[in-house]
């Protein structure tokens, strides 16, 4: 099931075969990894980096950031 960009909740960032992979819940609560290319409903994973993950979407890019880890 491809996500909306409104629906995508930056969970995590993983490293897999030298790649990096953004992890993203869903409204459901299901985890889905999305790459570099992949697409959403309403857009397209344009770069993963260490800390953020950017997303093309029909508004222009949007930088989403890692969420601060509770305390």
């Amino acid at each position: 099931q491809e996500l909306a960009v409104e629906e995508f909740v930056l969970a995590g960032i993983a490293l897999s075969a030298e790649k990096r992979l953004a992890l993203a819940y869903s409204p459901t609560g299901a985890l889905y990894s999305y790459a570099p290319g992949d697409r959403l409903a309403n857009g397209l994973v344009e770069a993963v980096e260490s800390t953020d993950v950017l997303l093309n979407t029909e508004e222009g890019p949007l930088r989403l950031a890692l969420p601060d880890l509770p305390r």
